[in-house]
C-alpha cells in the first residue's frame, strides 16, 4: 500500500562518529525490502535529519551555530546515502518557518536571516549530488574518513559522466584519501573545502571553489583533507550565485 518509506532520525554524536549510522539505515531499508516484494522500486527517504546531542526538542540544538555541526551533518548524509537512502532532508531550512525555533541553516528575520556555518556543506551536497545521480560503492580503510561518490550521466551522451566526491575527515589530524575509479577518466573538478579558517565564499556566503584541478580518476589520486573537515570534488556545474 505504500509508495515510499520514510524515517526521521536525530542521531547522537557518538553514533555518527563511530560510523554506525550507515548500519542503522541499511538495516531499516533491508527490513522494508524483505517484507515488501515491490520495495526495490520504492524510494527510501530520510525525511528529517538532525543532531540529537545537545538538542532541545522540538525547538532547536544548542550547537546549531557551531562549525562542528556542519561536519556532523555531512557525515550523517554520507552514511545515510551510502546505506541506500534515496534522499536525505535536513531539519530545517530556516528559523523563520517555526516561531521560536533555532535549528535552521539560517536564522529568522529578526536576526537578519544570517547564514549558519552548516549551510556551507549542506548546500554543496544538495547541488553536487542531485536527483538522478547514482551512488557508487566505495572502499575506505580508515574509520575516521567517510567517502560519498556519485556518478551522473548528462543529457548529451557524448558528455559522458559527471562525478562528485564528498570526503569527510572526522580525525583531529590531516588525512590523505586516494581516489581511483575503475574505467574513470581525466576530469577537471572544482574543489570545495569546509574547514576551520578555510571556507571560501562570495559576498552572500555562498560556497566558492578553492580551485579547479585536473584529476586522473583512472589512477590513484591523493586528496589531502584537513582535520575535522569536509572536502567536495565535483565536475557538476558550480552552484549559481545571484548577482
Amino acid at each position: 500500500m505504500l509508495g515510499a518509506y520514510d524515517i526521521h532520525r536525530y542521531a547522537n554524536d557518538e553514533h555518527v562518529r563511530a560510523g554506525k549510522l550507515r548500519e542503522y539505515f541499511a538495516e531499516a531499508w533491508n527490513y522494508a525490502r524483505a517484507h515488501d516484494l515491490a520495495a526495490g522500486a520504492k524510494p527510501c527517504i530520510v525525511g528529517e535529519a538532525g543532531r540529537n546531542t545537545r538538542a532541545k526538542h522540538p525547538r532547536g540544538n544548542l550547537d546549531i551555530d557551531a562549525y562542528a555541526y556542519g561536519v556532523f551533518m555531512a557525515d550523517y548524509a554520507t552514511q545515510a546515502a551510502n546505506a541506500g537512502s534515496a534522499a536525505v532532508m535536513a531539519w530545517m531550512l530556516d528559523d523563520n518557518s517555526h516561531a521560536g525555533f533555532f535549528w535552521g541553516m539560517w536564522t529568522n528575520r529578526q536576526k537578519g536571516l544570517e547564514l549558519r556555518p552548516w549551510f556551507y556543506p549542506w548546500s554543496l551536497l544538495c547541488r553536487c549530488f542531485p536527483r538522478g545521480a547514482r551512488i557508487v560503492r566505495t572502499r575506505v580503510a580508515s574509520g575516521d574518513v567517510r567517502v560519498l561518490a556519485a556518478c551522473k550521466v548528462d543529457a548529451a551522451p557524448r558528455a559522458g559522466a559527471s562525478w562528485s566526491f564528498c570526503l569527510v575527515n572526522r580525525a583531529d589530524t590531516p588525512a590523505a584519501v586516494r581516489l581511483a575509479v575503475k574505467g574513470g577518466a581525466r576530469a577537471v573538478m572544482s574543489r570545495y573545502v569546509y574547514a576551520e579558517g578555510a571556507r571560501r565564499a562570495d559576498a552572500n556566503g555562498f560556497p566558492k571553489p578553492m580551485d579547479r584541478r585536473t584529476y586522473d580518476l583512472r589512477r590513484r589520486v591523493n586528496v589531502e583533507c584537513e582535520p575535522n573537515s569536509v572536502t567536495i570534488l565535483t565536475t557538476i556545474a558550480e552552484p549559481a550565485t545571484p548577482e
